[in-house]
């Protein structure tokens, strides 16, 4: 969990640290970053701290303008644990909002909703939200680098007593392909 908020506070000092060169820049002012209406992406996502929901994923986004951006993200994961093997399956619609679209490093607002299923006793469904604030940094027209922080809450989870239940901080960091 250390190595995900260092990451995020590198991408964070990045984008403070280096808007004012881009906004000089040849690359702010042509708009190359491929945030368009009609944009397609594929995302994969590694695993975040504090937030299990976020780890491991494979998504497809459609941007409907240069602003926003909305996926739909599917993960798979297998723990194979002393006494049982657990199977989860995450499937997870996500919203971002980005606020400086031609920039090269882009901030946004990111929210996302989880469904998920386990194999693991008798209420194997779970459903949470989470959201945050993060940066994608387009390094090439068509390949990019995002990571996030933010809040999750769980909404219903499974085998527990107490079905709802707010994380302090989840985080995720992912490569985005564009077309």
């Amino acid at each position: 969990m250390t190595n995900v908020r260092i990451a995020l506070l590198a991408l964070v000092f990045l984008l403070f640290a280096s808007a004012p060169a881009f906004a000089q820049g040849p690359a702010a002012s042509s708009g190359s970053t491929p945030l368009r209406a009609g944009a397609m992406s594929l995302s994969l996502g590694v695993p975040g701290g504090g937030n299990p929901y976020a780890g491991g994923t494979a998504g497809f986004f459609y941007a409907f303008s240069p602003n926003v951006n909305v996926g739909f993200n599917v993960g798979l994961g297998l723990d194979t644990a002393p006494a049982d093997t657990v199977f989860n399956l995450l499937l997870a619609p996500v919203l971002k909002y980005y606020l400086m679209p031609g920039s090269e490093i882009t901030p946004f607002w990111i929210g996302q909703l989880n469904f998920g299923i386990t194999s693991v006793g008798d209420d194997a469904v779970d459903l949470s939200v989470a959201g945050g604030f993060g940066a994608e940094w387009f390094i090439t027209s068509i390949f990019s680098i995002a990571g996030y922080a933010g809040i999750g809450i769980d909404l219903l989870r499974p085998n527990d007593v107490d079905p709802l239940a707010i994380g302090t901080f989840t985080s995720g960091i992912s490569a985005q392909m564009y077309w």
